[in-house]
């Protein structure tokens, strides 16, 4: 009797971000990494450690990041832009606007260890879903996957009939 039902073929196919919009995913995605990778800037401004800023703000020095992650000296800040990673050491961010420069010196005013920081991993962690099977992709889910790595995605194939 069970062989008199009519069986429909559910067909799955492998598409591009660029062609995901409004398709249907056939299977749960993961993360394969963390997003961000690293602490980072939410903001223009200057890295720095928190602990190095006294209680009504103080000058630190401005210094070049080091690309071999040597960690910020006692009293150092680096010039940072949102998005891009923390120099090794740094814990907090101070917005651009609210510090003053004096040359090679930048006052800056108190803060509060973690300002302004996009912790890594804060979007998306390693093996977090990105998206669950049988979602319709909106442009938000192409975005996650797009910043999660994920080049291609499984969709169920569009009817024909």
């Amino acid at each position: 009797m069970a062989d008199l039902i009519p069986r429909r073929c559910v067909c799955t196919e492998m598409i591009t971000l660029a062609q995901a919009l409004g398709r249907v995913t056939a299977e749960d995605v993961f993360s394969p990494l963390d997003v961000p990778a690293r602490d980072s800037s939410d903001l223009d401004g200057y890295a720095l450690r928190a602990f190095d800023v006294p209680e009504l703000g103080g000058y630190l020095v401005v210094v070049e990041p080091d690309s071999r992650d040597v960690p910020l000296q006692a009293r150092q800040a680096a010039r940072t832009f949102s998005g891009a990673p923390l120099p090794a050491g740094a814990d907090s961010v101070v917005p651009l606007q609210r510090c003053r420069v004096y040359g090679p010196r930048i006052w800056c005013p108190p803060l509060r260890l973690g300002e302004h920081v996009r912790k890594r991993g804060q979007v998306l962690e390693r093996g977090q879903p990105v998206v669950s099977a049988d979602k319709c992709l909106d442009a938000l889910d192409i975005d996650l996957l797009a910043a999660a790595g994920i080049p291609r995605v499984k969709v169920y194939r569009l009817s024909t009939a």
